[in-house]
C-alpha cells in the first residue's frame, strides 16, 4: 500500500487535528496531547512508526486508536 511520506511533526499535527475533531473531545472541551511518532522497523502492514504515551485520553482511547490506525495506513516517516 502506498503511504505518503511526512515528517514526524507533520504526522503529529495531522493526528492532533483528527483527535481535536472527535465529537466527545469537542463536547468535553478536553485537551488531548498527541506525542511525536517514533520510528520503528516497518511492521507487517509496512508502517514504520507508532505513537505511545498520549496524555488526556480519558474516555476517548477507542476513538483515538481508530484514528491512529487510519493515519498509520496513510503515512510513513522518511527512512
Amino acid at each position: 500500500m502506498y503511504r505518503k511520506i511526512l515528517s514526524a511533526e507533520e504526522i503529529r499535527q495531522h493526528v492532533q487535528q483528527l483527535v481535536n475533531a472527535i465529537p466527545e473531545v469537542v463536547q468535553d472541551n478536553a485537551v488531548v496531547n498527541v506525542p511525536l511518532p517514533q520510528w520503528q522497523e516497518p511492521d507487517e502492514s509496512g508502517c514504520n512508526w507508532n505513537m505511545k504515551s498520549f496524555t488526556g485520553v480519558r474516555d476517548y482511547d477507542r476513538d483515538i486508536r481508530a484514528l491512529l490506525e487510519q493515519a498509520r495506513e496513510s503515512y510513513n516517516l522518511p527512512q
